[in-house]
C-alpha cells in the first residue's frame, strides 16, 4: 500500500525549494538591470564631465531615483534612461536623458 503522506511531504518540500530557486533566480536578473541601469547612468555622467566646462557638480543616476517631472505626452513617446542633476553655485538643474 502506498503511503500518501510521505509523498504529499516529499511534494511540499519540492515545491517550496523550486520557489526558492525561482526567487534566487528573478532576484538575480533583477539585480542585473539595475546595475546595468546604473551603469550606463555612469557613463553619460562621464561623457558630460568631459565634454563640458563648469564649475558644478553632474550626477546621473537611473529612472526612479530621481523625479524629473516629464510631461505624460514626452513619457508616452519616449524611454527614459537616465536622469542627470547639474549643481552649480545655488542653481540646480535636472536634465532627464531620453529616447524616442
Amino acid at each position: 500500500m502506498i503511503n500518501f503522506t510521505k509523498s504529499l511531504n516529499l511534494n511540499r518540500k519540492t515545491f517550496l525549494v523550486l520557489m526558492m530557486l525561482f526567487g534566487v533566480i528573478v532576484g538575480l536578473f533583477t539585480a542585473n538591470a539595475l546595475v546595468q541601469d546604473e551603469k550606463e547612468c555612469r557613463e553619460m555622467e562621464d561623457d558630460i564631465r568631459s565634454e563640458q566646462n563648469f564649475d558644478g557638480t553632474v550626477a546621473c543616476h537611473p529612472p526612479g531615483a530621481i523625479d524629473a517631472n516629464l510631461s505624460q505626452e514626452l513619457e508616452d513617446r519616449t524611454d527614459l534612461k537616465c536622469v542627470c542633476r547639474m549643481t552649480y553655485h545655488d542653481s540646480t538643474r535636472i536634465w532627464p536623458i531620453v529616447t524616442s
